[in-house]
This record gives C-alpha cells, structure tokens and sequence, in this order.
C-alpha cells in the first residue's frame, strides 16, 4: 500500500463496505498518535453511513479540544489488497482542510501493517 509525505503527514487511501456499497477515500492520515481510526462523516453520509440509535457516541481529544463521534461496525475496510470485515471505526467532523480521515493504531495493529518510512509503504505481516 503506498503513501505519500506531504505537508509533514504521511497519507494514504481506503474502501469502505456498507449494505453492498463501497466508497473509495482518499487524504486519509497515517496517524500513529490516534488510538482510534476516524472518518469524515460526510465521506460516509455518501454510502449511508449515518447515526443511528444504538451507536456509540465517544470522545476525542487532541490539539483543538474535544470533539465527539459515533463508532459504528461496518462490513469492511480495505487497507491496498487487505480487508477487514466488522471493523469498528469512529465517524465525526474534520474540518474543511480537506483530510477525510485518520488511520488509527486501531486498524494498523488489526491489519498487522508493516509501516516502512524509509520506502513510504504499508505492508501487512501475515500471521
């Protein structure tokens, strides 16, 4: 799975599955500070991922103050070749720079990725 350096973060590229459709993200951070993975919730509204009843709301803190989210189980993330089914990810506001998500320690510990900062990729361990 490639990356690209710029503007001091490292950014990628996801799927996500939801009642058999998938939207492909990009600007997504690499971000190994975040103990969750987050996305745009705008991103998500375009296949339907939205609040519902039951979600839950968490919290997040970081530079800017806190700010709140819902987690949801979704059918699958696709990190380059490996997917994930019922992954839980958090689904909030990001702000108008044009990030649409955060990569979390979450998603890169389940995906056993690899990440090589000397090459600038993502490879998964396979066991």
């Amino acid at each position: 799975m490639n990356t690209e350096y710029r503007d001091g973060l490292l950014f990628t590229e996801m799927s996500l599955k939801w009642l058999g459709k998938t939207v492909d993200i990009d600007n997504i951070v690499i971000d190994t500070g975040a103990s969750h993975t987050l996305i745009s919730s705008d991103v998500a509204e375009s296949i339907g991922i939205l609040y519902a009843n039951g979600d839950r709301i968490v919290s997040m803190y970081g530079i800017g103050g806190q700010e709140f989210a819902f987690r949801k189980k979704i059918d699958g993330v696709l990190l380059g070749r490996k997917l994930m089914e019922g992954t839980e990810l958090d689904f909030g506001y990001l702000g108008d720079d044009g990030i649409n998500g955060l990569i979390g320690l979450d998603l890169l510990m389940d995906s056993k990725a690899v990440v090589d900062l000397n090459k600038l990729q993502i490879t998964f361990a396979s066991n």
